[in-house]
C-alpha cells in the first residue's frame, strides 16, 4: 500500500525528521519513507554539531572582571558582546576581535544581566548566559 501524494509529502517530512531527531532510522514498508529527505535532514544535523564549542565565562559571579575564555581555532575572528540589565537595557557593548582568552571590564552595578556573545561567522554559536554583579 503506497502513499497518496498530498499525506505522504506529509509522512516523509515526519519520519525523516524523527529519524533524525531521535537516530531511529526505522525502514517502513508501506512507501512512506524518502530516505533521501532523512539523508539531507541529517547531514544538516551534522553541521550543527560541528559548531565549535561555547566560551566559558568566568567568575560568575563577579565584582566586576569578566573573563571570556574561547576555543583557539576561533582565534581573529570578531563577536560582538554586549551585556543587558534586567529590564533589557543595553548597559554595555564591546567589539572585539577573539583572542585564547579575553578580559571585559564593564562599570555595572550589583545586579543580574545577561551577557551576549554574538559573531558574523554561522560555525559559531551564539552565546548567552545570565551573570551576577556583587558589589
Amino acid at each position: 500500500m503506497g502513499c497518496t501524494a498530498r499525506d505522504g509529502m506529509v509522512v516523509r517530512k515526519a519520519r525523516a525528521l524523527n529519524s533524525v531527531i531521535y537516530n531511529d532510522f526505522t525502514l517502513y514498508s508501506d512507501n512512506c519513507t524518502d530516505e533521501a529527505i532523512a539523508k539531507a535532514l541529517q547531514s544538516s544535523t551534522n553541521k550543527i554539531d560541528d559548531i565549535k564549542d561555547i566560551p566559558n565565562l568566568y567568575p560568575n559571579p563577579t565584582t566586576g572582571d569578566i573573563w571570556i575564555e574561547f576555543d583557539k581555532g576561533l582565534n581573529g575572528k570578531k563577536a560582538y558582546i554586549c551585556i543587558y540589565n534586567i529590564i533589557g537595557s543595553l548597559v554595555f557593548r564591546e567589539n572585539i576581535s577573539i583572542t585564547n582568552t579575553i578580559k571585559i571590564t564593564p562599570d555595572l552595578e550589583g545586579g543580574t544581566y545577561f551577557i551576549s556573545i554574538n559573531t558574523d561567522d554561522a560555525t559559531i554559536k551564539n552565546y548567552n548566559a545570565k551573570i551576577i554583579v556583587i558589589k
